[in-house]
C-alpha cells in the first residue's frame, strides 16, 4: 500500500507543476483525491486542516465500517499566510485522538511534504492519541509555492476494534504550529467519523442419534447408549466471550463422562463447558453419551448457552426410555415408476408390470421362530413367479414363505412382481406371523393399493415439476429466496399405433428466473426466455424427461409453462401442455451466492465431490448482485473444514490467510445483474466429509448491509495410514562431541513436524531441537534417553525412542606375553608362571589365567601397565595343557588371549603320609637309625632350600 501512496502522490505532484507552469496562474490546483477544502470552522485562518477517510472510492468525512477493517485515514494541512508577516511556518505538531472503536497500526504514517519528498515519522502515542512532531525540515513555506498551494498531508492506518451506536464516533485531529516571522502559534482541528455496525448474535442446535442420524428425539431401551452432539456457532460479527455451554439431562438417563471436548465441569445429570472466546463465523461441536438407566418419558435433554455479552441461546432433544419388548413389524410398498421409489399406492395400465416389497423387522430378548408369510393378491393381479427368496408354496392368489428363525434386530425382504390384468383399485395385504419361544404368538400386517386403468389408445401427455426442497420431491409449486436456484422437470408420454414425429418442446420463462444453460438432455436453443428442444420421433409407451436450473432474480408469483407438440404420420397434430408455479420471496435482497467444487470424473462444477487424501480440489465461488442500487466493499470469506488444507493458486487475486480462514475483500462495484467469480486450489489432508462454507458481505449503496452464503461438500474416501515416528539410532560419541541425529516418519498425512527431547523420561515431552536432523553434544559420559515427537499436517503425534552412549575413546591393552614358567611338572605340585602387558592409553591393568584343564582364574591385579604379573596353579592329573592368559584396563576393555606355554604333567609324587608312615615303621624296627634319619633330613632341607 506504501508504495501505491508514493506512485500517487509523485503523480498529483507532477501533475500541480506542469498545470501550473503552463498556465502561469498562481491560482491553487485541488487534488480531490488527497485534499478537500475544510467545511469545519477554524480557529484561525493561517492553519486549514482536513481530516477524511477513505471508502474504497472516495475520500469522505464519514464511514460505515465493520469490526476489523483496517480504515486509511488523510490529515490534509495547508498554510495561508496572514497578510503581514506570514512566509513560513515551522514546529507543526499533529494530534489525532482516536475513538474507542478503533486502535492505531504502529508505523503506519507516511507524511507527504510539499517538496514532493515522503518522510516517515516517529509515532510517539498515549492511550488512544497520537503524536507527531513535525521539526524545521517540516516547515510549509509560504514562497515555495504560488499563493494558495502551500500544504503537506499525513496518511496513516487504525484497524476497527469495537463498535459504535447508530451516530457513531468522531475521530478528532489537532493542529498547531508556530509562524515565524510574527513569532505567534497557528491553530485549527477537524474530524471524521466512524459507524461501526455490532452483532452479537449466538446459535446452538441440540441433537440425539436416532437410527444413525442426528435428529430431535428418539426412543430407546432400559440400558440402551444414548448418543447427544451440540453445536455452538458465533453468528455475529465480534468476538464472544466467557462462552459456557450448560447440559441438563433427564433423571432415567445418566451422562458416561466422555464428552468431546471434555466437560470443565459435570455431575450424572447436569455437564457445563466453558469455552472461553469465540470468534465470528467459528463452530464448537461437543458430542457426548448417556447410559437410559430406567424407563421415562416426558422429559427433554435441555442445552443452553450464554456469554459476557449477555446473548444465550437455547435448544432440546428428547430421549423415551421404554422397556425392552418383543415386536414384529411389517411393511409392505409398491413400486411407482413415476416417482422411481417405492410408495404405499401407485397407479399403472392393464399389462404392465407391478414390483411389491415386504420387509419386516423382530426385535426380542428371545429368537423368533415358525415365521410363515402369507401375501394374498387380488383378482386383478396375477404372480409373476419370481419372488426373491423363492417361495416356499403358491395356493391360488395366496404365496406363501417360511422362515425356521429371526433373532433381536434382524430385517428380511421379499420381493415379487405380478402382472396387472383388469382395471380396478385393489389392496394387496399381507400377513407375517412367528412364536416367540415355541409359545407365545406374535403376528404383523401391512398392505399396498394398485390403480389399474387402460392404457389410452392414443394421445401425448406432458406434466411440468419443480423440485421443493422441503418435501425434497416434485411438486406443482414452491417457494425460493432471491438468489436460489430453482430446478424444472418436463416429462412427456406418447401412446399410439403410429409414430410421433418432429417433436418440439418449447418452456417460456418468466422474467424473474433467468436459465442456467445446464439442460439435461441440452437445449436445441435459446431465444431470450424461450427454452426449446427438438426431438426426432417416439414410439408407442415411451417417455422423455427434461431437466433444468433456472435462477430466481426478483421477487413474486410466476408460473412456468411448457407446450409439446407433434405430429402423427407427418400429418395429424398433436400436442400437450403443463406447467409449475414458483414463489420467490425476498431472500438476500439481491444478492446471489454459490459454491461449486470441481469434479474431474464429470469435468463439471457440482455441489459434492468425493476425494482422497493427497487430491488437489479446486473450489468457485460465484457471487452475483440483482438488487436495483450497486453493491460494494465486497468481504468474501471461506473458512476451510478440517479435511483441506489451501493450495494457492487463486484467482483473481490471493486471500488474506488466517489458519484455515480464506479472506478477499474487493473495492469494486456491483450493479444490477453484474457477478464476480472466486477460483482457488486446496489439498486433501484428512478423512471424513467435510463441508466448506462461503460468506459474502458487503454494503448496498451505503443503504443497508448485504450478505449471503453457500456451500459445497468434499467426501474424503480413504483414509491416511497410522502415523509412525523412528528415532533410529542407537547413537553413540565422545564427551563434547557434535552428534548428529537423523529422524523419519511414514503414515499420517505429511508433510511432518520433528521435535527432539535429549533427555527423555517417558513423562512430559520438553522439545529441545526440531527437523529430521539435529545435532547435540554432552559433556559427561553415560547412556542418555532420546525422544523423537513426530507431528502430522492434521496434528496425529507419535513418539519413538533409542540411547545415545557417551563414553571416552579406549583401547584395549595389548595382547599379553606368551606365559613363562616350567614347561614340564608333576601332579599336585604348584607351579608359577608371569606375564606382562601394554595398556595404550597407561590404564592399570587385570589379568585373568586359563589353565587348559577347564580353571580360568579371576580377574588378577591391578598392575601398572607393564608390570610383571604372576600366578600360580597346580595339576591333579597327567597330561599336557596349554597355559594362556588376557588382560582388561579399567575400562572392562578387554585383549585377546596370549599365545599358549605348553606344560606336560608326567608323574604322580606319593602322598606326605606315605613317607612319615614308612620312617615310622623303620624306627620301630631299627632305633639306631633315628640320628642317621634326622641328618639326611636336614640335608635334605638344605638342598630344597638351596635349590629355591
Amino acid at each position: 500500500m506504501r508504495n501505491k501512496k508514493m506512485i500517487f502522490f509523485n503523480i498529483g505532484i507532477v501533475i500541480i507543476l506542469v498545470m501550473t507552469a503552463i498556465s502561469g496562474s498562481s491560482s491553487f490546483i485541488t487534488n480531490e483525491l488527497l485534499f478537500k477544502p475544510t467545511s469545519i470552522p477554524i480557529t484561525h485562518q493561517a492553519i486549514e486542516v482536513e481530516k477524511l477517510v477513505y471508502d474504497g472510492n472516495n475520500w469522505v468525512d464519514s464511514i460505515n465500517a465493520n469490526i476489523g477493517d483496517v480504515l486509511l485515514f488523510n490529515i490534509s494541512i495547508r498554510y495561508n499566510p496572514t497578510p503581514v508577516c506570514g512566509k513560513r511556518l515551522e514546529n507543526i505538531n499533529v494530534t489525532d485522538t482516536l475513538p474507542s472503536c478503533l486502535t492505531y497500526n504502529p508505523n503506519s504514517a507516511e507524511i507527504y511534504n510539499w517538496d514532493g519528498n515522503i518522510y516517515y515519522p516517529t509515532d510517539e502515542t498515549s492511550g488512544k492519541k497520537i503524536f507527531w512532531n513535525l521539526t524545521k525540515d517540516f516547515a510549509i513555506r509560504y514562497f515555495a509555492f504560488p499563493a494558495g498551494q502551500n500544504f503537506t498531508y499525513i496518511l496513516f492506518e487504525a484497524t476497527v476494534t469495537g463498535g459504535t451506536d447508530e451516530y457513531g464516533e468522531e475521530n478528532e485531529v489537532f493542529v498547531d504550529a508556530y509562524e515565524t516571522c510574527c513569532s505567534e502559534e497557528r491553530y485549527a482541528y477537524d474530524t471524521a467519523t466512524i459507524i461501526v455496525f455490532v452483532c452479537h448474535d449466538i446459535e446452538l442446535h441440540k441433537y440425539v442419534k436416532n437410527l444413525g442420524q442426528w435428529a430431535g428425539y428418539t426412543e430407546v431401551n432400559t440400558g440402551d447408549t444414548v448418543e447427544f452432539k451440540i453445536t455452538v456457532e458465533n453468528k455475529g460479527n465480534t468476538d464472544l466471550h466467557q462462552v459456557t455451554i450448560e447440559d441438563d439431562l433427564p433423571s432415567y438417563l445418566t451422562y458416561n463422562y466422555d464428552a468431546n471436548p471434555s466437560h470443565t465441569s459435570a455431575t450424572d445429570q447436569h455437564i457445563q463447558w466453558n469455552l472461553g472466546t469465540l470468534t465470528p463465523a467459528q463452530i464448537i461441536e461437543i458430542t457426548f453419551t448417556a447410559t437410559a438407566t430406567t424407563a421415562g418419558t416426558g422429559q427433554c435433554n435441555y442445552a443452553i448457552v450464554n456469554t459476557q455479552e449477555q446473548v444465550f441461546d437455547e435448544d432440546i432433544a428428547c430421549v423415551d426410555v421404554v422397556e425392552e419388548q418383543e415386536e414384529l413389524i411389517c411393511e409392505k410398498y409398491v413400486y411407482d415408476s413415476d416417482t422411481q421409489d417405492w410408495a404405499d399406492i401407485t397407479t399403472v395400465n392393464v399389462g404392465d408390470t407391478v414390483t411389491f416389497k415386504i420387509t419386516f423387522t423382530y426385535y426380542g430378548t428371545i429368537d423368533l421362530l415358525n415365521i410363515v408369510v402369507k401375501d394374498t393378491l387380488p383378482n386383478c393381479l396375477t404372480y409373476a413367479n419370481n419372488a426373491n427368496p423363492t417361495q416356499s408354496g403358491i395356493d391360488g392368489q395366496k404365496i406363501y414363505w417360511n422362515f425356521s428363525s429371526m433373532s433381536n434386530g434382524q430385517t428380511k425382504t421379499i420381493e415379487f412382481d405380478a402382472t396387472a390384468t383388469c382395471q380396478g383399485t385393489y389392496t394387496n395385504t399381507v400377513i407375517i406371523s412367528g412364536s416367540i419361544g415355541c409359545q407365545i404368538p406374535i403376528s404383523c400386517e401391512a398392505d399396498a393399493t394398485v390403480i389399474i386403468e387402460e392404457e389410452p389408445c392414443q394421445g401425448l401427455i406432458c406434466e411440468k415439476y419443480v423440485y421443493d426442497s422441503d418435501t425434497q420431491d416434485w411438486a406443482d409449486i414452491t417457494t425460493v429466496n432471491v438468489g436460489d436456484t430453482v430446478t424444472f422437470k418436463i416429462t412427456f408420454t406418447y401412446y399410439g399405433t403410429i409414430d410421433l414425429l418432429n417433436i418440439v418442446v418449447k418452456d417460456t420463462l418468466p422474467n424473474c428466473l433467468t436459465y442456467a444453460n445446464n439442460a439435461n438432455p441440452t437445449q436445441s436453443g435459446i431465444d431470450g426466455q424461450k427454452i426449446y428442444w427438438n426431438f426426432s420421433s417416439m414410439s408407442n409407451g415411451q417417455t422423455k424427461t427434461i431437466e433444468f436450473d433456472a435462477t430466481a432474480t426478483c421477487q413474486g408469483t410466476y408460473t412456468n409453462t411448457v407446450i409439446i407438440s407433434g405430429s402423427i404420420g407427418c400429418q395429424i397434430p398433436i400436442s400437450c401442455e403443463a406447467d409449475a408455479t414458483v414463489i420467490i420471496e425476498g431472500g438476500c435482497g439481491g444478492l446471489i451466492c454459490d459454491k461449486y467444487v470441481w469434479d474431474p470424473e464429470s469435468h463439471s462444477w457440482e455441489d459434492e465431490i468425493s476425494a482422497e487424501i493427497g487430491d488437489t480440489v479446486r473450489f468457485k465461488i460465484t457471487i452475483s448482485y440483482w438488487g436495483d442500487l450497486s453493491f460494494y466493499n465486497i468481504w468474501v470469506d471461506d473458512t476451510l473444514p478440517t479435511c483441506l488444507e489451501y493450495g494457492n493458486n487463486a484467482i483473481p487475486s490471493e486471500p488474506e490467510i488466517n489458519g484455515k480462514q480464506l479472506l478477499w475483500h474487493f473495492l469494486i462495484s456491483l450493479d444490477t445483474g453484474d457477478s464476480l467469480s472466486i477460483e482457488f486450489d486446496t489439498i486433501v489432508i484428512s478423512g471424513g466429509t467435510n463441508v466448506n462454507i462461503a460468506k459474502i458481505t458487503g454494503i448496498e449503496c451505503g443503504v443497508r448491509q448485504l450478505s449471503c452464503q453457500d456451500e459445497a461438500t468434499v467426501i474424503v474416501v480413504n483414509e491416511p495410514d497410522e502415523l509412525v515416528a523412528d528415532a533410529n539410532g542407537p547413537y553413540s560419541g565422545e564427551p563434547d562431541e557434535l552428534i548428529s541425529f537423523s529422524g523419519s516418519a511414514n503414515g499420517g498425512v505429511s508433510p511432518y513436524t520433528y521435535e527432539w527431547d535429549f533427555d527423555y523420561n517417558g513423562g512430559t515431552f520438553s522439545v529441545d531441537a526440531t527437523g529430521k536432523n539435529p545435532s547435540n553434544s554432552w559433556s559427561n559420559e553415560g547412556v542418555y534417553s532420546i525422544g523423537l515427537r513426530v507431528t502430522d499436517n492434521i496434528g496425529t503425534k507419535d513418539i519413538d525412542t533409542t540411547t545415545v552412549t557417551v563414553e571416552i575413546p579406549n583401547d584395549p591393552p595389548n595382547k599379553p606375553d606368551t606365559p613363562e614358567g616350567p614347561s614340564d611338572g608333576k601332579p599336585e605340585k604348584d607351579y608359577t608362571f608371569s606375564t606382562s602387558s601394554i595398556d595404550p592409553e597407561d590404564d592399570q591393568i587385570w589379568y585373568k589365567w586359563s589353565w587348559g584343564d577347564g580353571e580360568e582364574s579371576a580377574w588378577i591385579g591391578p598392575y601398572s601397565s607393564g608390570d610383571l604379573c604372576e600366578a600360580t596353579h597346580q595339576w591333579t592329573e597327567r597330561g599336557t595343557y596349554l597355559i594362556r592368559v588376557k588382560a582388561k584396563d579399567n575400562n572392562n576393555k578387554e585383549s585377546t588371549w596370549s599365545s599358549a606355554l605348553e606344560i606336560g604333567i608326567k608323574q604322580k609324587t606319593r602322598s606326605k603320609d606315605y613317607f612319615n608312615n614308612f620312617i615310622g615303621k623303620l624306627l620301630e624296627k631299627f632305633p639306631r637309625l633315628e640320628k642317621i634319619i634326622l641328618l639326611i633330613s636336614d640335608i635334605l632341607t638344605s638342598l630344597k632350600n638351596i635349590k629355591q
